[in-house]
């Protein structure tokens, strides 16, 4: 009798620690800090420009701003780039976007996601 009641404590100790973990947001990593990001896009803009993607030219662009974005359940970072030398003046800052992981989202010249 005794082995059966070890069993079933056991047993029930088991269950009761997967439901402690059973909660949302569980698989959630914290957000890569803002010099990984940074990096990040600029590996991201490297590898546009090898691909010709972007032009040349913005092999030579600045980096001028790294933000975190909140927007609800979305989380980004928009590495910004500003390229002096891009004839048209409306395509002289480019954005690039990572998630918390600084994986490649998407990027334009907008600023929006």
């Amino acid at each position: 009798m005794t082995k059966t009641k070890a069993f079933l404590l056991s047993l029930s100790l088991a269950f009761s620690a997967l439901q402690a973990h059973a909660h949302p947001n569980h698989d959630r990593l914290q957000s890569i800090p803002e010099e990984t990001a940074q990096d990040r896009g600029d590996f991201v803009m490297k590898k546009m420009v090898g691909a010709k993607r972007l032009d040349a030219s913005w092999t030579h662009a600045e980096r001028v701003e790294t933000l975190y974005m909140d927007k609800g359940e979305e989380h980004l970072w928009r590495v910004s780039y500003k390229n002096s030398s891009a004839a048209d003046a409306v395509k002289q800052t480019f954005f690039i976007f990572l998630d918390d992981n600084g994986n490649y989202v998407t990027s334009n010249y907008t600023g929006q996601p």
